[in-house]
């Protein structure tokens, strides 16, 4: 994975593989896998601007969209920029994209494109979790729906 760094080698190698896991994990639609990458009070901030707090919200946040709109989704970052923040906090800053998108009634969607910036916190035991995303979708396909309470899409009213 091509990242530009401003933190040690061996902590880039770390979100290196953080980040390797949660694109295979996202791929995969492995949702307990990928809320394993996450802090036990993480935030995750999603492309309508809702926030998920701790894993069993982010696990929520992700099983309609790995279901429906992102089942057959391929995500890949790039342009992948990491810097500390702390001694043991780092900010990655990323580019995506993913293919393959459907729309809410299962018909096709664009392929999307946005950034997302992910903080990731250092543990002696396990390298890095990750802490807080905030996800931003520049293509606006999803625009004009949102999460409902029972996370699922529906349309803005």
């Amino acid at each position: 994975m091509n990242i530009e760094s401003k933190v040690c080698e061996t902590s880039t190698a770390s979100i290196s593989t953080l980040l390797e896991k949660f694109i295979t994990h996202w791929n995969e639609k492995n949702i307990d896998c990928l809320v394993d990458l996450f802090t036990d009070n993480a935030e995750f901030t999603d492309i309508a601007g809702q926030v998920a707090v701790g894993k069993q919200e982010i696990k929520k946040q992700h099983e309609y969209p790995f279901s429906t709109t992102m089942k057959k989704a391929l995500l890949k970052l790039h342009g992948i920029y990491a810097r500390a923040l702390t001694n043991d906090m780092v900010i990655v800053t990323t580019k995506w994209n993913t293919e393959h998108n459907l729309m809410p009634d299962g018909q096709p969607a664009p392929d999307r494109e946005g950034i997302m910036q992910i903080i990731a916190k250092g543990t002696k035991d396990t390298g890095y979790k990750i802490q807080l995303v905030h996800n931003t979708d520049l293509t606006g396909t999803y625009k004009d729906v949102r999460m409902s309470k029972e996370h699922k899409f529906e349309p803005v009213k």
